[in-house]
């Protein structure tokens, strides 16, 4: 079994003009066996909100590939559903509300989906709160 670990995003800061939120470009979680999804919210405020795992089957068909997604969740981290996950569904039991700053982790067992994205939808922040983010597989 082989496993991979990435950082996905990196002190992302928080702010007004994205509601508070982010969602993360989607992974391919084709083979894995097990993965987890883990969000470090922290700085001067307390976020609050909803963190979920949102998944696709969509083909990568003429998808761009890239690097690490870095500070931005709108940089491409490799190859991407074709029509950027427009089957996109949040995966039952993986809503999680967030109430202050600190780790949160979400594990997805035997996925029987080919993409997996996290989605954090901010109720509250300050533009000094900061988010990361990693990736977690098992194939």
């Amino acid at each position: 079994m082989a496993n991979f670990d990435t950082k996905v995003l990196d002190g992302y800061v928080l702010n007004s003009a994205d509601g508070y939120s982010f969602t993360t470009k989607w992974i391919d979680v084709k083979n894995a066996f097990a993965y987890s999804w883990s969000c470090n919210l922290s700085g001067a405020g307390t976020a609050t909100g909803t963190l979920s795992v949102q998944t696709s089957n969509e083909s990568d068909l003429g998808s761009p590939s890239g690097g690490l997604q870095g500070t931005s969740p709108s940089a491409v981290l490799g190859p991407q559903p074709y029509n950027n996950g427009l089957d996109a569904n949040t995966l039952p039991g993986t809503n999680v509300i967030i109430i202050s700053n600190g780790v949160t982790t979400i594990d997805v067992g035997y996925p029987g989906h080919r993409w997996s994205r996290l989605v954090f939808t901010g109720t509250s922040a300050s533009n000094a709160d900061l988010a990361n983010v990693w990736f977690n597989a098992k194939w």
